[in-house]
């Protein structure tokens, strides 16, 4: 029988850590990047979605004690702070309500934030004229992209990027590009849609607002977002030859310097879910990446393999705070003064709600002294 508690909520953001620590490592290796695809990183990501809200553990899941840490947290938690009429707030519930607020203010402001930018880039902007709109709609039927695009042009935009879940916008500075680069860019924002990164993007964004704590999402956020524009890159690309590809890290390094003298300035843009063509990533390691990769299916077929079993080995085992024996003689208590309680295949010893030892088997409790009337 499956359920879900307190522990396996701790243990499965302790392993969810772990994972992103992993998917972390992964992604600022340039030899891992070099050999292999998305194909690994989209593993580890549904492992980590999965693990953080699936935390299920049954009647076979082996307890790992945790004598001083989990201890010492509960009892923090569990000190109360003030009364409100007969009920003691704790520090566990004032924490738990300040988690909650700051995410509900925090999704908020992103949904404001995105909403605002999109109905901004909708109003009092200038449409492509024909000869963009007929490049764009060549490069679609070129590359097999059937999907609705709107194409804005707008002195305004810093930079290239590009937006939308159903529908797909893509803006542009107004910069004398030219054909060639055009047709590069748009190829690149096209292939953003045509992956679903925003819907990876808007995944990643509700877990940074749900774990807005946790400064390690926010850099599993960062290497989400150099992955994407990494392997958009590369699936852009593969069918390049040689001079393709750099004429194609020719137009990216062009207008990375552009908009880096741009931000320089001051400028900023914080919605994460929007695309952007060449700001705020690694451009070396995409160049090495695009020019180098090659890649190696037996090497992503272990790793694969890897994760899987961790992910699984993950769900055997649970983190639970472990009290060791008394360090008191057993004569200061009477029979009538502790409690033995028979919880999750262990005999804990309370005095009052508090616990003072546990016991993996009877045997081991009665040869302390601890004898139990309850019959277990």
């Amino acid at each position: 029988m499956f359920s879900i508690t307190g522990y396996s909520l701790c243990t499965a953001l302790i392993v969810s850590n772990l994972f992103f620590i992993l998917f972390i490592f992964l992604a600022n290796s340039k030899k891992i990047l070099l050999q292999s695809s998305l194909i690994p990183f989209k593993v580890i990501g549904i492992l980590i979605l999965v693990r953080m809200f699936v935390p299920l553990e049954n009647g076979h899941t082996e307890v790992i004690p945790s004598y001083n840490v989990f201890p010492m947290i509960l009892d923090v938690l569990q000190r109360p702070l003030f009364d409100i009429g007969d009920y003691h707030v704790k520090i566990g519930i004032l924490l738990m309500l300040i988690w909650i607020t700051v995410s509900v203010l925090l999704l908020i402001h992103k949904f404001k934030s995105y909403r605002t930018f999109v109905i901004g880039c909708s109003g009092g902007t200038m449409r492509c004229d024909k000869k963009m709109a007929d490049i764009l709609e060549e490069v679609k039927a070129a590359n097999g992209y059937h999907f609705p695009t709107t194409l804005i042009v707008d002195k305004y935009f810093d930079s290239i990027m590009e937006f939308g879940f159903f529908k797909q916008t893509i803006l542009l500075p107004d910069v004398s590009y030219s054909e060639k680069e055009l047709r590069y860019i748009l190829h690149h924002e096209l292939e953003h849609f045509a992956n679903k990164t925003n819907w990876i993007k808007l995944l990643i964004t509700i877990i940074e607002v749900l774990f807005w704590w946790n400064p390690l999402v926010y850099v599993f956020r960062n290497a989400c977002s150099h992955l994407l524009e990494i392997y958009c890159d590369y699936s852009i690309s593969k069918d390049f030859k040689q001079w393709e590809k750099l004429e194609y890290l020719e137009c990216l390094l062009q207008e990375a310097k552009r908009e880096y003298s741009i931000r320089a300035q001051g400028a900023k843009r914080d919605v994460f879910y929007i695309n952007n063509f060449a700001f705020g990533s690694h451009l070396k390691q995409r160049f090495e990446v695009l020019l180098d990769r090659k890649r190696n299916y037996m090497f992503e077929i272990v790793l694969g393999i890897v994760m899987l079993i961790g992910f699984f080995y993950s769900y055997s085992f649970v983190i639970q705070p472990g009290y060791a024996p008394p360090a008191v003689n057993l004569s200061d208590f009477t029979q009538q003064e502790y409690d033995i309680r028979y919880q999750n295949g262990k005999y804990f010893v309370y005095v009052g709600d508090e616990v003072i030892a546990e016991f993996k088997t009877k045997e081991a409790m009665e040869d302390v002294g601890f004898v139990s009337t309850e019959g277990f």
